[in-house]
């Protein structure tokens, strides 16, 4: 359903609502709730259907160079593979090593598998070609994923972020082999 085909028929409509607080000796922090509805998304089984969900968002900063943030949603009407998030995290800046443009940053992410998904056998092939045999697995539990970066400024203008996160669990699939993934980011401001 993240797809933008329908995006004039059927457009997606959220709503939230913000308080910036002040908190631990008055640093800012942002608290927000939200809701979204979509009234014809593609469920995990490509039928239409509307789709309905609320969250939570908090980024609190609780020290100079310290930010903590968690996420959470949950999908009210639908049936997608995963129907709940829980993301939490933490990222220091670099002014305790002399780079206070740089961020060193810590997350973990909780994704509970959808109803509809778990009481429906999945088939994955073994290998991309789909030239071995197939499996057939039934999804239960959550797919976690850990992740930590780093964020380089080179200038004002440009950041690399290298990028690591390790998946377990995944696609709610116990079976599943724990996956390594690598990346680099880079975002440039003019």
């Amino acid at each position: 359903g993240a797809n933008y085909q329908r995006s004039l028929s059927s457009p997606l409509l959220m709503v939230q609502a913000e308080k910036q607080l002040k908190l631990f000796g008055g640093l800012t922090g942002n608290y927000r709730l939200y809701g979204w509805n979509r009234s014809q998304g593609v469920d995990y089984d490509d039928t239409l259907a509307k789709h309905t969900g609320i969250g939570a968002s908090i980024d609190q900063r609780i020290g100079d160079g310290v930010k903590v943030f968690a996420r959470y949603g949950k999908l009210i009407k639908g049936e997608l593979p995963f129907n709940q998030a829980l993301t939490a995290g933490a990222e220091i800046n670099g002014s305790y090593w002399g780079r206070a443009a740089d961020a060193i940053g810590i997350a973990g992410a909780w994704l509970q598998s959808g109803k509809g998904y778990r009481t429906s056998p999945q088939t994955t092939w073994l290998d991309e070609a789909q030239t071995q045999m197939a499996y057939a697995f039934t999804p239960q539990g959550a797919e976690k994923v850990t992740e930590i970066y780093y964020r380089y400024r080179l200038s004002p203008q440009f950041e690399l972020s290298p990028d690591f996160q390790y998946v377990t669990n995944g696609g709610g699939n116990s079976d599943a082999k724990s996956v390594k993934v690598f990346a680099l980011r880079a975002n440039i401001a003019y």
